[in-house]
């Protein structure tokens, strides 16, 4: 099992064809964009789980992060794992994710523990970003 982040989002899909009909926005711009959010969310993933933002129940040397909260590291096996990808079967295509099983049990949760979301939470801060550089961008 892996977590990945596919970019399927309608008010997201609404401005790349609005940014596609933009003589201002080249495909190449376009990619650049998506590639630029693909390793801005990757970064901010991990920052997130390095910062060890909150404190939960201890388990022997592992202090868990409270619910909610993307999870605090302990090995460094699931920051280090965190990877940018190309999609190659879609236009546009870049994805962020792991490959490690348990990414998906912290970022979606079990029977038995609440989500560490680490990755969606990445992402959304990463679009506001995005959405910043292409507002200033359409200014010019």
């Amino acid at each position: 099992m892996s977590v990945r982040v596919k970019i399927d989002d309608e008010s997201l899909n609404a401005l790349m064809d609005a940014l596609r009909n933009d003589s201002r926005f080249t495909e190449e711009a376009i990619a650049d964009e998506l590639l630029a959010l693909a390793f801005e969310t990757q970064a901010e993933a991990k920052r997130s789980i390095q910062a060890h933002m909150s404190g939960g129940r201890r388990y022997g040397r592992h202090v868990a992060s409270a619910p909610g909260m993307p999870p605090n590291t302990d090995t460094g096996r699931l920051v280090a794992s965190i990877g940018v990808d190309d999609v190659t079967d879609e236009p546009f295509g870049v994805s962020v994710g792991t490959n490690v099983k348990y990414g998906a049990y912290l970022e979606f949760g079990t029977g038995r523990m609440k989500r560490r979301p680490w990755l969606a939470r990445a992402f959304a801060i990463s679009v506001g970003h995005a959405m910043q550089r292409i507002r200033q961008r359409l200014e010019k």
